[in-house]
């Protein structure tokens, strides 16, 4: 590890490399965590779980009792055992006592993909219903043939905002949410579709699983699905360079139309006239026997015929890895394959012998770096390595099988930087989340061209907002953020700006480390502000964040703040520095103008 700090330090490896390690070294050491807790409110199993795709912050839920829930699992609701566990209540949940809620289990729990306005969740009552999260209300109803065993959005899709549905039907329905109508079906299944899941790569492909052990790719622009998976299709040796496999494409498209042209009886020569002229015959001359000829279908609808099976019974998990080149699947025969989805080959990756669960779907999760696949596996979550199928972790802790679980990346790289953010201050091994972790936080004081406002008492802040030393630009005669960098050697590794002042916006940005340094922009600059730095910066893979009003949802999000407030659990009084009567309101804005406090506080009953 301090290798590795070195040798990133010096250059030696790049910083995208050096957080691949850091984040590979973590889900490594990954174990049931001691220090947070989710407290579920449902009575029955729990069948899906997602982590919004925008925040990474909300998390929703579905259970067999026809509950849904959403839980905010970056701050906690209270802390227990002396503020070490942190326990996280839900938000709120939706049930059967909701008047437009489900009757039966909740089979999928899905966030809309560009915002968390919106979830749908897919039920056994043969209804999808897509819920409005602030109102909590349901704004859409789509009727289903059948059971409703999962549901999908497209996380790429720009075009179209479709749900993706498979049921005990043998047709996958397309719900669009702008019309509130099905799209269309797609037909090919012989049984129920009991997984699906959009292509990482384009937003037209969709990947469907079904209880007849076949998995098919379809564009959902065309007819029919353009792809079977077989199981004894296996891709030996070596892929070929890309000029090899486009010219071994032609040459299978070639032999492919032969072979469809092999498949069409030849025509006998046309009787002709004296004149040469050939005799027109009449469909009924030309009509075959009953049976004797195929029924001719659309071309992409030929795949329709192909009963290839990708597993020896239903397949019941599907699961695309982030970079859109291979496809992991499992199915009710207790196996796991890994697809090359360029070629459609099975890559025989002999994954350990698992036992999972044949009656209903699973839920897989692949690593941010697509290395690893977390499977449920009866009352275990088994972590294997995805290219060698060796499991790399067991994870234990659940007493009734487990079945589903989501690999959450963004709260991955919230820990690294808390992580790194500890380590470059102290130099020093830690022990990581045990209440020793120390940095340094440095206040910069903001200076008007005619007032010095570091006369405010250092005490104040030292005692209550935890600064442990100050920086007074005044006192130096560089760009404050040069000399923070030289404080730091180098960089901080977080700084926030509060004040709207675009020059310490500037300062704020510029200030932080090279390669993982993070800049978050709070307070609002004046409309005709620009930003201006130089590009190097941007180049030196620093990043540069922004947030209005701290992400927080007025209406969702206020009134929990408040009731903190009034359970006396945030102590908004630190922030109150001067207290005055209505009637010298002028001394508030003395005040204010002379910046010698933070908040003052106006009493009407005086």
């Amino acid at each position: 590890m301090w290798k590795e700090i070195g040798d990133r330090e010096a250059g030696k490896i790049r910083p995208n490399s050096f957080s691949s390690r850091i984040k590979s070294n973590r889900i490594s050491n990954l174990q049931l965590s001691n220090y947070k807790d989710i407290v579920s409110p449902h009575r029955g199993s729990i069948n899906s779980l997602q982590v919004d795709l925008t925040e990474g912050r909300y998390l929703l839920s579905a259970s067999s009792d026809a509950s849904a829930a959403v839980y905010d699992i970056q701050k906690p609701t209270n802390y227990e055992g002396n503020g070490l566990i942190a326990k996280h209540k839900c938000l709120f949940s939706v049930d059967k006592q909701h008047e437009r809620g489900h009757k039966y289990a909740i089979s999928s729990a899905i966030w809309y993909p560009v915002d968390t306005g919106l979830f749908v969740t897919g039920s056994f009552d043969h209804y999808i219903k897509v819920w409005d999260t602030n109102t909590r209300q349901v704004v859409m109803n789509f009727k289903m043939p059948g059971k409703v065993y999962r549901t999908a959005m497209s996380t790429l899709a720009t075009s179209h905002m479709l749900i993706a549905a498979g049921t005990e039907d043998v047709q996958v329905r397309l719900c669009d949410v702008a019309s509130g109508a099905f799209a269309h079906t797609l037909s090919g299944h012989r049984d129920g579709v009991m997984t699906l899941e959009w292509s990482t790569s384009s937003e037209w492909v969709l990947i469907t699983g079904g209880c007849d052990g076949a998995i098919r790719f379809w564009d959902i622009r065309r007819a029919g699905c353009f792809r079977v998976l077989d199981q004894s299709q296996s891709q030996l040796g070596r892929r070929p360079p890309v000029l090899d496999r486009s010219a071994a494409n032609k040459v299978f498209s070639k032999s492919r139309s032969a072979g469809q042209s092999s498949l069409v009886k030849p025509q006998a020569p046309q009787k002709k006239h004296a004149n040469g002229h050939p005799i027109k015959q009449t469909t009924v001359g030309r009509m075959p026997a009953k049976g004797s000829a195929r029924q001719r279908l659309h071309p992409g609808m030929l795949s329709i015929q192909d009963r290839a099976t990708a597993h020896y019974g239903a397949v019941t998990g599907l699961k695309v890895t982030e970079d859109g080149m291979y496809l992991l699947s499992a199915g009710s025969d207790s196996r796991i394959k890994l697809w090359d989805l360029e070629s459609g080959y099975n890559t025989l990756v002999n994954y350990e012998m698992v036992r999972l669960q044949t009656s209903k779907p699973i839920q897989l999760a692949v690593s941010e770096d697509s290395a690893r696949v977390f499977v449920p596996c009866m009352t275990v979550v088994k972590a294997f390595d995805v290219w060698t199928g060796k499991m790399s972790l067991a994870f234990r802790g659940h007493y009734e099988s487990v079945n589903c679980c989501w690999f959450s990346s963004q709260d991955q790289v919230a820990m690294i930087d808390k992580f790194l953010s500890g380590l470059r201050a102290n130099r020093f091994p830690m022990t990581w989340m045990k209440g020793t972790l120390k940095t340094r936080i440095i206040g910069v004081i903001r200076i008007y061209f005619y007032i010095d406002l570091f006369q405010i008492s250092h005490a104040i802040y030292t005692k209550k907002f935890g600064v442990t030393e100050f920086v007074n630009p005044k006192d130096h005669d560089k760009p404050v953020q040069e000399v923070i960098a030289e404080m730091t050697d180098g960089g901080v590794d977080r700084s926030v700006e509060c004040t709207g002042s675009i020059n310490a916006m500037i300062a704020a940005y510029e200030c932080v480390h090279d390669g993982w340094g993070v800049a978050v922009l709070v307070g609002v600059p004046n409309k005709d502000d620009a930003f201006k730095t130089h590009p190097v910066n941007v180049l030196n893979e620093r990043t540069l964040k922004g947030t209005f009003f701290g992400n927080y949802k007025p209406r969702s999000d206020l009134p929990l703040v408040v009731e903190k407030y009034m359970n006396k659990e945030l102590e908004l009084e630190k922030f109150i520095t001067h207290e005055v009567p209505f009637s010298e309101i002028n001394k508030a804005f003395e005040h204010m103008l002379r910046g010698d406090g933070l908040r003052c506080v106006i009493r009407m009953d005086a």
